[in-house]
């Protein structure tokens, strides 16, 4: 978290033009107490992952032309035996990171940028988890009507959606089907009943997802709109494919034959085994700290051919040992929040433990590996393949793809340009993408238009 950033207060009251990224407006209600850009839903804007329209590059990444978001995932281990009851252990490294959250101190408004994510609990290697999130608008203000004559306040609009986070990180939002996703009417100064949302909660946008919970689900009236709900109940897939989630977690997958995988949990929610349907077990521990890939690492533990023991290792070290130097321009130093996002945000500087390898299980588990370089916010920057290539990244700022309303600031950052180097050094091809907005005076008040452009290493356009 960036704590000092709660103390340095940036107090803004309209959106700013900073120097190396757009903050910009986007719908929200000020109230007196911390709120989040993602608070009840994750705005389409700042959605990681690859949601259903994606554009593929190759093999272990894609982009989401309209919010700029750079999804890699590279999958490490399939786990399957009879039949659909299977899942892939995957490191997922997405550019949508950064979010702005905001409370309100006498009467300003005060920002600050957060690098971590709405959700308490992230898949990791795990095949998902479910969560969910409440908000509310409009604010009613209630009075104690005998001494001390207390004051509360209570929402009058609430509403409450689950959200399926899967392996490479997309969110599935699940609305109930008892109210079709709808708001509904808060608490008041005289009933605090909560309104309830049912059991039953289903995607809408043609995943065929379907949740049903152990138990009737209710807004959550006393404004507490930062906590994360984790439920229990049922995932049902269109295949007939079943989930068992507990308090957020996939304890098993179940397919319509009754093959099974099963899943056990450290304390935190990380995937500790792994169990499929033939009774093999992967196992995970995390954090090992013997030196051997210069820092900690995690393993994936697995039998392979006859029985034989295969490891995975992914090494980790802090950003600022792994920051891209290949091109004029890059920044080798890790930065200050106020270098990261202009004057006002924090002196504190910013440099979180990354995955900086990943280690094939085959030969001396050394030399075969995917190394990554990042840029100064962390997102990826350079991927070295076990081959040899290389695959390079360059974001940009962004802008046009949030919404309009009540003045709430928003970072927002987009892919600009990858490149592909056969050698590691020989520039083979660019993609460009360049987005244009339309911002006020259309029909569609908001919305991006993304050219890509195909490019080869001498800058001559294949295909546009």
């Amino acid at each position: 978290m960036i704590t000092s950033l709660h103390h340095l207060r940036h107090i803004a009251s309209h959106c700013h033009l900073r120097t190396v990224l757009l903050l910009m407006c986007l719908v929200g209600s000020a109230s007196a107490q911390t709120s989040h850009s993602t608070d009840g839903t994750t705005p389409l804007g700042l959605a990681p992952g690859s949601p259903s329209g994606s554009y593929g590059l190759n093999g272990f990444d894609n982009i989401n032309l309209f919010n700029g978001n750079m999804n890699m995932t590279l999958p490490m281990l399939h786990i399957g035996g009879r039949g659909g009851a299977q899942t892939t252990m995957m490191a997922a490294l997405n550019t949508k990171r950064w979010h702005i959250e905001t409370y309100n101190n006498a009467g300003d408004t005060i920002y600050y940028a957060d690098p971590n994510w709405w959700t308490t609990v992230m898949p990791g290697y795990g095949p998902g988890v479910m969560l969910g999130r409440t908000s509310g608008i409009q604010t009613n203000t209630c009075r104690d009507p005998s001494p001390p004559y207390g004051t509360w306040k209570v929402y009058r609009y609430m509403l409450t959606r689950l959200t399926f986070i899967g392996p490479d990180y997309t969110e599935y939002e699940l609305r109930d089907q008892a109210n079709g996703g709808q708001p509904l009417t808060g608490g008041s100064c005289t009933n605090s009943t909560a309104s309830s949302r049912g059991r039953v909660f289903a995607t809408a946008d043609g995943s065929s997802i379907t949740f049903v919970s152990d138990a009737t689900i209710y807004d959550d009236n006393t404004m507490n709109t930062g906590a994360v709900l984790t439920p229990s109940g049922y995932l049902l897939f269109r295949d007939g494919t079943r989930y068992r989630i507990d308090s957020g977690l996939v304890s098993w997958i179940r397919d319509r034959n009754g093959n099974k995988l099963s899943f056990t949990y450290e304390a935190g929610g990380r995937v500790s085994t792994i169990t499929d349907s033939l009774n093999r077990v992967v196992t995970v521990t995390y954090d090992v700290a013997d030196g051997t890939y210069g820092g900690l690492y995690d393993k994936i533990t697995f039998n392979g051919y006859q029985g034989t023991q295969r490891i995975i290792h992914i090494s980790k070290t802090s950003l600022s040992n792994v920051l891209r130097n290949t091109q004029s321009g890059d920044i080798t130093t890790a930065q200050s929040y106020d270098q990261l996002f202009g004057a006002g945000f924090g002196s504190g500087t910013y440099n979180p433990t990354v995955v900086n390898g990943i280690y094939l299980p085959d030969g001396d588990g050394v030399t075969r590996r995917y190394q990554f370089f990042y840029n100064p916010y962390a997102e990826i920057a350079r991927v070295v393949l076990p081959t040899g290539g290389a695959v390079e990244y360059d974001m940009v700022s962004g802008s046009g793809v949030i919404g309009s309303g009540t003045i709430t600031e928003e970072i927002y950052r987009r892919v600009g340009e990858r490149r592909t180097y056969p050698d590691g050094s020989t520039l083979e091809s660019r993609e460009t993408f360049s987005a244009t907005y339309n911002v006020y005076g259309d029909a569609r008040p908001w919305y991006t238009t993304v050219t890509v452009d195909h490019l080869n290493s001498s800058a001559a356009l294949l295909a546009r």
